[in-house]
């Protein structure tokens, strides 16, 4: 396995379009990292690079303390799973896996070695006769992920490998790939415009946008502490709240006012920050699992009233407005709300989050 390292990595078209701009990453021997963003992010651009099936118009590539720039992909150490699985129709499971190792002239018992370890790791012991029309989606593609598992790779690339399958097999070949870096230890780097596929895989994420890092983190921490409404806004479902407020001072401190309904207090961790900008104008964002009731004997600072009600089973998303501003909430099931009903509701202590409208820069 091996270390892959990006350094000043920009990707220019024809004509001056900038697809990858200034990319910086060091991703470590054995780990999982997961690039997400929204289509035409410069994600899978930058994946072909690492590959070298797109050439790279500044900066270094390196695998391992190799710098692979003008190396072609078969010399590069890296097997590639394609979102199309990419499988000969007219060759078998058994085939389709052993055909990379039979062009680099590898002994046959080796092929049949590897192939029944890849086999054995996908549980595709079975389906080794059948030919790819006789398979299901999750099945090609467990083939697929089999035939870059016989090359032994130093580095797994995976290009939305699982964007052609319904929600419940996506569900069951994100554990499969999980267990499976799990049991190889091997270098992976994944690419999705699914930011839940992002969050339940990665040991670490790049969140993507313009060709531009916005931020490289665990899931958790992108989550908690994103640096820009951008990210805030992605990640997430159903995405954070946001709401264009004024910062003012009240007898009760500092607060940002969204509406005459609608006020937001300013923690202390916070009021440095949000102090400069007293009398103008920030973005403060809200996640809806941090809309809740108010404490016992407590007064509510959001108030507005139920517009819908989308139940989920275990818990349900309640739609709110107050005045022209819609927001909703993430609440247990167990909590009923009637469409059309008033409430006063809080925020939970210290998930606040505060943005500059200008910049649109996490302020604290």
């Amino acid at each position: 396995m091996a270390k892959v390292t990006l350094t000043d990595v920009d990707k220019i078209y024809p004509g001056g379009v900038k697809a990858v701009d200034k990319f910086n990453l060091e991703i470590r021997d054995g780990e999982f990292v997961v690039l997400v963003g929204p289509s035409g992010c410069g994600k899978s651009t930058t994946l072909r690079m690492v590959a070298g099936l797109e050439e790279i118009s500044a900066g270094k590539v390196r695998i391992g303390d190799e710098v692979v720039n003008d190396l072609p992909p078969k010399d590069r150490d890296i097997a590639m799973v394609f979102q199309n699985y990419a499988l000969y129709p007219h060759m078998s499971v058994r085939d389709n896996m052993a055909f990379g190792l039979e062009l680099r002239r590898f002994p046959k018992a080796e092929i049949d070695a590897r192939m029944q370890e890849a086999a054995r790791i996908l549980g595709l012991g079975t389906l080794l006769g059948r030919k790819p029309k006789e398979l299901s989606g999750g099945q090609r593609q467990r083939v697929a992920v089999g035939r870059a598992i016989v090359r032994k790779p130093a580095v797994f690339l995976f290009d939305e490998p699982l964007s052609n399958l319904d929600a419940k097999l996506r569900v069951q070949m994100r554990v499969e790939i999980k267990r499976l870096h799990h049991t190889l230890g091997a270098t992976m780097i994944y690419v999705t415009h699914d930011q839940v596929e992002a969050m339940t895989m990665g040991e670490r994420i790049v969140v993507m946008k313009d060709g531009i890092v916005q931020q490289v983190a665990e899931p958790m921490n992108l989550y908690d502490e994103p640096v820009n409404k951008f990210v805030a806004e992605f990640i997430g479902t159903p995405p954070m709240n946001f709401f264009e407020a004024t910062v003012q001072n009240s007898a009760e401190g500092l607060r940002c006012e969204a509406g005459a309904d609608l006020h937001f207090p300013v923690p202390e961790a916070a009021r440095a920050a949000l102090g400069a900008h007293l009398g103008k104008k920030v973005t403060v964002g809200l996640r809806p699992e941090d809309v809740m009731d108010p404490p016992t004997g407590a007064v509510g600072t959001l108030k507005a009233r139920v517009e819908m009600v989308e139940p989920l089973g275990a818990e349900s998303y309640i739609y709110f407005r107050s005045g022209e501003t819609s927001f909703v909430g993430r609440f247990e099931s167990h909590r009923r709300f009637k469409e059309g009903e008033d409430l006063s509701l809080v925020c939970r202590p210290g998930r606040v989050r505060f943005f500059d409208t200008a910049t649109e820069k996490r302020l604290a």
